[in-house]
Formats: C-alpha cells, sequence, structure tokens
C-alpha cells in the first residue's frame, strides 16, 4: 500500500475515534451544535461514489455541489 494512503486512512480513523469520543460525552448533543455534527458525520462516512458530497465544512453554501451531465 502507498504511503499517502496509509497515512490518509490512519488519519481518518483517528478522526472517527474523536467524533464518536465527542459524541459519547456530549449526550445528548445539544441543539445548537446539531448541524455541525451532522456535517462532520457526513464528511466522515461519504465514500468516493457518494452523491451530496460535502466540499466545504466551514462555508454552507458549498456543502453539497450536484454536477450535471451532459
Amino acid at each position: 500500500m502507498k504511503k499517502h494512503i496509509k497515512a490518509q486512512k490512519k488519519l481518518h480513523r483517528i478522526a472517527f475515534k474523536i467524533y464518536q469520543d465527542l459524541v459519547n460525552q456530549l449526550n445528548p448533543i445539544p441543539k445548537s451544535y446539531m448541524g455541525e455534527f451532522d456535517v462532520l458525520y457526513r464528511v466522515l462516512t461519504q465514500q468516493r461514489d457518494d452523491n451530496n458530497k460535502v466540499y466545504s465544512i466551514h462555508d454552507r453554501k458549498y456543502l453539497y455541489i450536484k454536477r450535471e451531465r451532459a
């Protein structure tokens, strides 16, 4: 396996563990943070072939960009 793919998978595992830890500590999640946690979960669980990918976490207008095919 190439080094960059291995490093990317390791980073993804660490980020998902941090996300799960935050969700467990904040259980129940306050409604004011629900939108941010939803976007973060979508980022962590999206796959390559998914539709409605999240492209920008900090700017809401670029969350879901649909590609038009000719």
